[in-house]
């Protein structure tokens, strides 16, 4: 089997098993203020990131785009600036997430979040998934099981339905923008501020 359809089994078996350890409620287990889920998942990124890295060593999802960041700039600001609106203001109702990361604000997931997952994200799915997905598909199917994927990467949060609504339409965006410019350049920006965001607002 080639290696890009290896790659895209093992993105299709990492759903399936988020999922599965979610909804049996066996992704509680906790190490290191990191549920068990992050561990699965970081494995998995690296694991493909590897076999990607050695398969086309000078491909990089990373590289500097200025339509990517313009397009990011355009999208996020009004959405991020709403976001702080509601938070100073308080018109919002705080999710519980005391069994999450074991409660956030975690002093170490922030950090984690921003130098690892991130980066791991966008460049796994925004850039190498939705690439490959792309070389077998239309834009629009390309997008849509791309946005698919990451929306159900987030199933293990307590009470998830309004949170992969969420992470569905800002993925929609994300993997557009990818899309249309082979970068994540201006993902990994907007999406550190808004996961910080989020945290701070006691949402995810």
């Amino acid at each position: 089997m080639k290696f890009q359809n290896l790659s895209l089994l093992a993105y299709l078996l990492a759903t399936i098993s988020i999922i599965m350890l979610s909804y049996l409620n066996l992704a509680n287990s906790v190490f290191y203020g990191l549920k068990l889920v992050y561990w699965i998942l970081a494995a998995l990124w690296l694991l493909t990131y590897f076999l990607n890295y050695k398969d086309n060593p000078s491909n990089t999802y990373f590289k500097i785009n200025p339509d990517n960041l313009k397009l990011n700039l355009i999208w996020f600001v009004p959405i991020i600036f709403t976001m702080l609106i509601f938070y100073t203001n308080g018109w919002y109702q705080k999710g519980d997430l005391s069994a999450l990361n074991l409660g956030i604000p975690n002093p170490t997931f922030p950090i984690v979040y921003v130098f690892i997952s991130v980066p791991l994200q966008q460049s796994l799915i925004f850039g190498d998934l939705l690439e490959k997905l792309s070389r077998k598909y239309s834009k629009t199917i390309t997008i849509f099981l791309t946005t698919i994927f990451y929306s159900l990467m987030h199933s293990f949060y307590p009470k998830p339905f309004a949170l992969l609504i969420a992470t569905f339409c800002v993925g929609l965006i994300w993997a557009s923008i990818s899309y249309k410019t082979k970068s994540t350049f201006g993902n990994l920006i907007s999406h550190s501020v808004l996961g910080l965001l989020a945290m701070l607002m006691n949402l995810a």
